[in-house]
């Protein structure tokens, strides 16, 4: 049995029950992500988090023990040496995801400053930070961004999960991902003048807002379809192939990763 399922079902814990996570806390779960001996393929806690939040916004509820493997890059307990530090990285892990969930189970309308769903992100060193911005020979933007490994997680839940279809192919709701690309490409190339670091711009507010907005598109899209839900991780599971994992071989048969493959 898989030990993320089997920790999963001796740990879990209603969200109504946990208050937020302290700021003391969250430092906690910062520090026990970026332990060096969980290896490289494992998100850190910026991907991890864009992770979590495109899984509670999105489409399809995800095991809580299918999205820990993903986040960890493999089938079992992270931190075998070290048994106290793996149980307290798990519970603030879960905690962080039940927080994410309360957030954006308030209308947007009702939310205080206190209750509003904001992303986590590290801290950046100014030496790795390159403005303006600057391509490489791909096209790419080199160095360090805002939000960057954030938004790369977001994009990573969704290439993972063909559900997310119905959104990403419909012209007029595409947009609501507009910030998450923004952020994950670290430059816009069709607005000059609207780029990350553009002064008097503040577009961290825009990414909050189309969190929230894909969670109301996503509940309306439910209603329509069946389902009058308002919390989509109590729905059944239905796939008609098996999901994909980050670090399982790609289903086209070039026999690679998936994440370095299509889910590139």
């Amino acid at each position: 049995m898989n030990e993320f399922f089997s920790w999963n079902m001796l740990h879990n814990r209603p969200r109504d029950t946990l208050p937020r996570l302290s700021d003391a806390e969250t430092e906690e779960l910062f520090a026990l992500m970026a332990d060096p001996s969980l290896g490289e393929d494992a998100m850190s806690i910026d991907m991890a988090d864009g992770y979590l939040t495109a899984i509670a916004v999105g489409p399809s509820p995800l095991p809580v023990h299918d999205w820990l493997e993903d986040i960890f890059a493999q089938p079992s307990l992270p931190l075998p040496h070290d048994p106290v530090r793996q149980q307290r990285l798990l519970q603030l892990l879960l905690h962080r995801y039940a927080d994410i969930q309360a957030a954006l189970a308030i209308r947007p309308a009702e939310v205080s400053l206190e209750a509003l769903y904001t992303p986590l992100s590290s801290e950046l060193q100014e030496s790795d930070c390159i403005t303006p911005y600057q391509l490489n020979a791909n096209g790419e933007r080199v160095g360090e961004w805002e939000l960057k490994y954030w938004a790369e997680g977001f994009r990573l839940a969704i290439a993972a999960d063909d559900d997310w279809e119905p959104l990403t192919a419909d012209p007029d709701s595409i947009h609501l991902l507009g910030p998450m690309v923004l952020y994950s490409m670290g430059y816009n190339p069709d607005r000059l003048d609207f780029q990350l670091e553009a002064e008097g711009k503040e577009l961290l507010p825009s990414l909050i807002v189309s969190v929230y907005a894909l969670r109301d598109w996503w509940q309306g899209y439910r209603r329509t379809h069946g389902s009058g839900s308002a919390y989509p991780a109590t729905l059944p599971i239905v796939r008609d192939t098996p999901k994909v994992g980050r670090n399982g071989p790609c289903p086209c048969g070039s026999g690679k990763k998936f994440k370095k493959c299509c889910g590139a």
